[in-house]
């Protein structure tokens, strides 16, 4: 006869909700192949100096607009640009300030939405139509166009572009942060966190936030994609980091007067920023699945 602890454990083990979104996560096909093309893009780009030693302005003019394949050794598989240069150890190199202006600017239009969010959400009434009406001020411009004008005021460097893309940004997570914010404002462990005098910040910090993280998260993660996709705009339109950076928009601005003779020194950035931001889009909306929970049963 079983005992009541046998018993017991043949029932399986309770799981947190955070193993129950890591294990739908694992479970989504496309969200592990965006998650797996990320990992690889982003370790190929931090290794870049072991991939290609030689760096990415080392020049040999007898060996400009060599196409891809044609001469032998790893750093030549993607070819070289027209000063000769290897177009693999650019598009590595070029990986690092892209992918690090991506997180930068995410990060930046995340904190400053969330801060402002949660203010009006916290505060509402007057507090929350200031705060509302202003975002709907910057919002009613395209965040690109705003970019362009803050890149244009204060120069094309990777700390004024990270700044750009994520002062453009801001306005969007702000609503993202308020909606669910608004929704757990009346909840009675927020009600019990005043009663017993707590600040205002410790409330929005504790009890608000970690309840609208999983929004937040995923937005975080489609933001990057973004804010790598504005960044490549912005270099494109010669506003964003100068040459010789290898940035992927800047590339692509430099190599449009020989896409005719040499079209791949412009589909091969063009494919790696399309790369990059296809696997965050990807993950991104596994992970939004993964952390719903009307998806749980």
């Amino acid at each position: 006869m079983e005992t009541s602890v046998e018993k017991i454990e043949k029932y399986p083990k309770h799981k947190s909700s955070t193993q129950e979104a890591l294990g739908r996560l694992v479970k989504n096909k496309t969200a592990m192949l965006g998650f797996f093309v990320l990992v690889i893009m982003v370790l190929s780009c931090l290794f870049a100096n072991v991939i290609c030693p030689q760096g990415y302005d080392a020049q040999s003019i007898t060996e400009r607009f060599t196409a891809p394949g044609k001469l032998p050794g790893l750093q030549y598989i993607f070819g070289t640009d027209n000063l000769g240069r290897s177009m693999l150890a650019r598009i590595l190199y070029g990986g690092r300030y892209s992918i690090l202006i991506g997180i930068g600017a995410a990060t930046v239009g995340m904190v400053g939405g969330v801060l402002l969010g949660l203010i009006a959400a916290y505060y509402g009434g007057r507090v929350d139509n200031i705060v509302m009406r202003i975002l709907d001020v910057f919002n009613a411009i395209p965040s690109l166009l705003m970019a362009i004008v803050v890149s244009s005021l204060f120069g094309g460097t990777v700390f004024n572009c990270i700044m750009a893309v994520g002062i453009a940004a801001i306005p969007a997570n702000a609503r993202t942060a308020r909606g669910p914010a608004l929704a757990i404002m009346n909840q009675d462990y927020i009600e019990a966190a005043k009663s017993i005098d707590a600040s205002n910040f410790r409330i929005m910090l504790r009890h608000v936030l970690p309840n609208i993280s999983s929004v937040l998260i995923v937005r975080y993660a489609m933001g990057i994609g973004f804010a790598i996709l504005t960044t490549s705009g912005l270099s494109f339109l010669g506003l964003g980091v100068k040459p010789p950076t290898p940035e992927w928009g800047a590339m692509l601005s430099g190599a449009r007067q020989y896409m005719a003779q040499s079209p791949y020194l412009i589909i091969i950035p063009g494919l790696a920023i399309a790369l990059i931001v296809l696997a965050t889009n990807l993950f991104g909306d596994g992970l939004r699945d993964a952390l719903d929970p009307k998806l749980k049963y």
